[in-house]
């Protein structure tokens, strides 16, 4: 799945057989910024504890939140 932008609902979810590219800026994870993220195009594989909370801005400008506490899940806790 790749998300880039628009409203996305609570309770997201993805499975351990699917991956989900999220395109945008300013990601953290609880709080603390993902290092790696310096350039457009570069990606990282980030693994999320069994409390999560995802942050960062969607390419289209839109703010966005993923959290275990919200009912999301990430594919077995990798993104």
């Amino acid at each position: 799945m790749n998300l880039s932008g628009g409203t996305i609902g609570d309770g997201f979810r993805s499975y351990s057989d699917s991956t989900v590219n999220i395109s945008g800026v300013d990601f953290q994870i609880n709080g603390v910024t993902i290092l790696g993220l310096n350039d457009v195009g570069d990606s990282v594989v980030a693994d999320l504890s069994a409390e999560f909370v995802l942050t960062g801005t969607l390419a289209d400008g839109l703010p966005f939140i993923f959290a275990d506490q919200d009912g999301d899940n990430l594919s077995g806790g990798t993104v």
